[in-house]
Formats: structure tokens, C-alpha cells, sequence
């Protein structure tokens, strides 16, 4: 062991993230070939190392990672924003903005039934996460009435297969061609889901 240990700084490196799983690693595989009662200053410095790898990834992982808040008060702009630029444009940007009028409006009526200021005050994180784009989830979540239905599965022009309305938006946004009668009835859906939250909100 040299007689003084070096001063490993990982955080000024600006390593990535896979980068600092293989140094873990090998500090791991190190860490087995020191004896516990005989080396106390190298396992010492070793944990000290991987502490610091630890916190460095965890940095990583917070940077850039967390979504956006978004607060009732922008949301309900952005449904009636979006709204007015779907009826500026036609085919799939209209489609695209009228989705994504449709989500903001159901989050927006959400949060004010729940007495919440911001999508951060929400508890179930898969909501936003996992859910965030899938409105058959937010239909249930506001026991929108039956009568409106839950959104009709669409399918592409190639591949066949039927999709959940949650990647709809996908679709639109890159172009995809969907069946035109399938796409038609989604489109019919989500301005229902927009007139429902448009009677929520003036209430």
C-alpha cells in the first residue's frame, strides 16, 4: 500500500453512467480480494470510493430525469391552447394537438377534484410515468359517465395489430399512417373527452 492514498475525485471527470457501473464493479470485485481483519485501511478508502460513486450516480440519475410540474393553472391553458391550434391546422398535427388538449384538460380536471395545485402533489407516480399518456386510465380516474366510452383501439396502415389510445400520440407526432375509419373514431372520441372537460371546468 502506498504510503499515501491517491485523491480519486469521480465528480469532476464527467463520466457516464455506464462508465461508472464498470469502476462500481471492479471496486466490487477488489473489495473481495482484501481480507476484512488485515487490510482496514484499504477497505477504508474502498468504501469511501464507493460511497462516492454512489452519490455521483445518483446525481446522474436526478439530472434531467424529472419530469416537468405542471400546475392547474397551466394545464388549463394548455387545453384550451391546444384546442385553438388544432381547429388552425388539419390531419395529424390537428389530431396531435386535440390529444394532447384532451390530456391536459383530464389532468387539469383531476387536480382540481383532488384540491391539488401540482402534477408533483401526485401520489401515484405510475399515474404520470407509466399512465401519463394512456386517457382510458385518466377516463377512469374521473368516472368520466359511460355514455362517452373509453377511447377506441386504433391500428396502422401497416402492422394491423390494434394499439391503445396512449400511443396514439406517438403515431401522429412521427407521421405514422393509421387505418383512416379507426383513426376517425379516435379523433370523434378524444373531442368528446375535450367537451366533457370543457362542462367540467365551467362549473
Amino acid at each position: 500500500m502506498p504510503d499515501s492514498q491517491p485523491n480519486l475525485d469521480f465528480s469532476k471527470l464527467n463520466l457516464d453512467r455506464p462508465t461508472l457501473n464498470a469502476i462500481e464493479q471492479l471496486l466490487n470485485y477488489i473489495e473481495l480480494l482484501i481480507h476484512p481483519e488485515q487490510k482496514s485501511e484499504e477497505l477504508t478508502y474502498l468504501y469511501k470510493l464507493k460511497n462516492d460513486l454512489v452519490q455521483i450516480k445518483s446525481q446522474k440519475k436526478k439530472v434531467g430525469s424529472k419530469m416537468v410540474a405542471a400546475d392547474v393553472r397551466g394545464l388549463k391553458h394548455a387545453f384550451n391552447a391546444h384546442k385553438v391550434a388544432s381547429q388552425e391546422t388539419t390531419g395529424i398535427s390537428s389530431y396531435l394537438l386535440l390529444f394532447y388538449a384532451a390530456e391536459c384538460g383530464m389532468k387539469f380536471a383531476w387536480l382540481r377534484r383532488n384540491n391539488l395545485s401540482t402534477t408533483n402533489d401526485i401520489a401515484d407516480s405510475t399515474l404520470l410515468s407509466r399512465d401519463g399518456h394512456n386517457l382510458n386510465i385518466w377516463k377512469k380516474e374521473l368516472k368520466i359517465p359511460a355514455s362517452i366510452g373509453y377511447a377506441p383501439a386504433f391500428s396502422l396502415d401497416v402492422g394491423g395489430a390494434d394499439l391503445e389510445v396512449a400511443k396514439a400520440h406517438q403515431a401522429w407526432r412521427y407521421g405514422i399512417r393509421m387505418n383512416a375509419d379507426k383513426e376517425k373514431e379516435l379523433v370523434e372520441w378524444l373531442e368528446k373527452i375535450y367537451n366533457w372537460v370543457k362542462e367540467e371546468i365551467n362549473r
